[in-house]
């Protein structure tokens, strides 16, 4: 961490309005996660927002994962409780959308995961016809 006097930080971006804009830049980066987590936190039901947590946490993967957080710790995470994300990982298991072995989670039906993710309560992969 490094602090610099108001006067200092002043006189540095008059002098090399670079460092300015790549201060804007960097800030406008944190403004726009921090709208998408309230967004997430208001708006988003506890089953999306596990899906679209397992969906990351797998990206790049076999499709498998450990899952080291407690339940405690991934509701904390997501802005919710123990008891919600319980119940959302259950909801997703009988989907069919993910397996579960203790702490170890495999993704049985990608597509589906997405679909959970994507806010579809049902995780149909494909339109109804």
């Amino acid at each position: 961490m490094l602090f610099l006097p108001r006067a200092d930080l002043l006189t540095l971006c008059r002098q090399h309005p670079e460092v300015a804009l790549a201060m804007l830049e960097a800030l406008a980066r944190r403004v726009r996660r921090f709208a998408e987590i309230v967004s997430d936190l208001a708006f988003r039901p506890v089953k999306e927002r596990v899906a679209r947590y397992l969906q990351s946490a797998v990206a790049g993967r076999d499709g498998a994962l450990q899952l080291d957080l407690t339940h405690a710790q991934l509701a904390a995470r997501l802005g919710t409780v123990r008891e919600l994300v319980a119940r959302a990982l259950a909801q997703l298991e009988r989907a069919g959308a993910i397996e579960r072995a203790g702490k170890r989670v495999v993704l049985r039906d990608r597509a589906r995961l997405e679909a959970f993710a994507l806010g579809d309560p049902r995780g149909e992969t494909s339109p109804r016809a």
